[in-house]
């Protein structure tokens, strides 16, 4: 429950409620693609102005989903800045009520209730606002993540199991959040980093090796 910065890894909040309006073909599809499986600032950018007609509008609407889902302590701010290693998700101190936010609960919140509604759990399927074809596009999306440069995370290294997964990341922070499908079922797990001065990403994945076989993966 501690309050990170969030950066990218909030743009799920983007792609569940771009998913609510728009099908696989439609005028937006390339920008949910490109924000979900290598974190696109610009589709990002770009979708909340389509989902609310301004970028202000999109961002009400991607918090009115966040809380919806259950990411009751995330809070979206808007736009990134173009270029993948901004520090503008890093407050000092930590953590400061105004910046993008969230916490390893929320993340992994959001996680489930895609896994949830995919599977049939209507309940879940009200939560997301997504029937289970949609849901099952969100999950084949994420599990299409471009493992490029630092768009790779912080688990791929430490397992070769099937990954829902999405990152955030600056020059203060790696995040990963990820459903694994192992052959015990499908695991949560979210890895949160975050250092004042610059971090080391290889430090990061070092934590995520840990991580994954703390599971048992």
């Amino acid at each position: 429950d501690s309050s990170f910065p969030a950066a990218s890894i909030l743009k799920l909040g983007v792609v569940v409620a771009a998913l609510q309006r728009w099908e696989p073909g439609s005028a937006a599809w390339r920008d949910i693609v490109d924000t979900t499986t290598w974190s696109s600032n610009e589709g990002s950018n770009r979708l909340l102005v389509r989902l609310g007609g301004s970028e202000a509008g999109g961002t009400r609407i991607v918090n009115d989903t966040l809380r919806r889902i259950g990411a009751t302590a995330s809070f979206f701010t808007g736009n990134y800045r173009l270029g993948t290693a901004s520090t503008a998700d890093t407050p000092r101190p930590l953590p400061v009520l105004t910046y993008r936010r969230t916490t390893a609960h929320d993340v992994g919140r959001i996680l489930f209730e895609l896994h949830a509604a995919a599977i049939g759990n209507r309940l879940a399927q009200r939560r997301t606002g997504l029937g289970r074809h949609k849901a099952r596009i969100a999950l084949g999306l994420l599990l299409s993540s471009d493992p490029r440069g630092d768009n790779a995370g912080l688990f791929r290294h430490a397992t070769g199991v099937p990954m829902a997964q999405k990152h955030g990341w600056t020059t203060k922070l790696r995040h990963t959040a990820a459903i694994l499908y192992g052959p015990d079922g499908p695991k949560i797990a979210v890895l949160l980093t975050f250092r004042r001065d610059e971090i080391k990403p290889g430090a990061s994945r070092v934590l995520g090796g840990h991580v994954i076989r703390l599971i048992g993966l």
